[in-house]
């Protein structure tokens, strides 16, 4: 009689996941460890310039030169906001992973016209932004729909051209609902990076004079998905582009 063979040893977690979920799991991995490395990258870049420019500064003011020392700290300035703004959008990302419980009707005309002019401003942007009067109300997430305009918005003001940029902000129904629409007339962007360009971190190799850190888009898909949205773009390189957000049908208002 043969003994009793010993029990298999449990399995890992990872042997017990399905193939498909274990090679999900590895890219969410590889794309969260490139984005921690692109932030870090922006973030040292950023602070080296401001230690650099305060050095710069002081050795002007030593020697009695204000105007060159204001220069200098304008140009600090300018740093502080960049890393600034970078941990502003990263902890829009860490809220947007939480969720909100704010959905209400909103007026998108209203709410577009508003961001656009403080866009217009804080920007500076001498761009002209048209928002179609009277678009429908949605039942939406009114922060999530706000991170979605404001940084398409943002977007298309930074990147379009600096004379005669002309962004429309509209809205259309489709068969899956209210489709909103922020296009301007910008450089366009290629079809191979289309989908590339929702992706933490990515940047469009580019040689435009506005570099952002790869977070704006970013944002706005994972804002539109938290509230049961899509987000997406048409393009046509040379003329412009077309991001939409994807309401579904019972969230267009009544």
């Amino acid at each position: 009689m043969q003994p009793p063979s010993a029990p298999e040893p449990p399995k890992t977690p990872e042997e017990a996941r399905p193939p498909a979920v274990i090679a999900w799991l590895r890219t969410q991995l590889e794309d969260a460890e490139a984005f921690n490395r692109s932030v870090a990258h922006d973030l040292k870049g950023a602070l080296l310039s401001i230690r650099g420019f305060a050095e710069l500064a002081q050795g002007e003011l030593t020697k009695g030169r204000p105007e060159r020392t204001m220069e200098h700290l304008t140009k600090l300035g300018r740093s502080c906001q960049r890393v600034e703004q970078i941990v502003h959008d990263l902890l829009h990302i860490a809220c947007l992973r939480d969720g909100w419980n704010d959905m209400k009707d909103l007026d998108l005309t209203q709410l577009s016209l508003q961001i656009a002019q403080e866009k217009l401003r804080e920007v500076g942007s001498a761009s002209e932004v048209r928002v179609e009067p009277n678009m429908p109300h949605v039942y939406a997430s009114h922060i999530c729909t706000w991170q979605c305009l404001s940084n398409l918005i943002q977007n298309a003001l930074k990147y379009g051209p600096a004379k005669g940029g002309l962004i429309h902000i509209t809205a259309t129904e489709t068969a899956e609902g209210l489709r909103l629409w922020v296009k301007d007339n910008g450089p366009g962007i290629p079809e191979e990076t289309r989908e590339k360009i929702f992706e933490p971190g990515y940047r469009q190799p580019s040689t435009m004079p506005h570099k952002g850190h790869g977070l704006g888009l970013a944002i706005v898909k994972r804002a539109a998905e938290r509230m049961g949205a899509k987000a997406g773009v048409e393009s046509t390189p040379g003329e412009g582009s077309a991001f939409w957000i994807q309401f579904r049908s019972e969230q267009k208002a009544a």
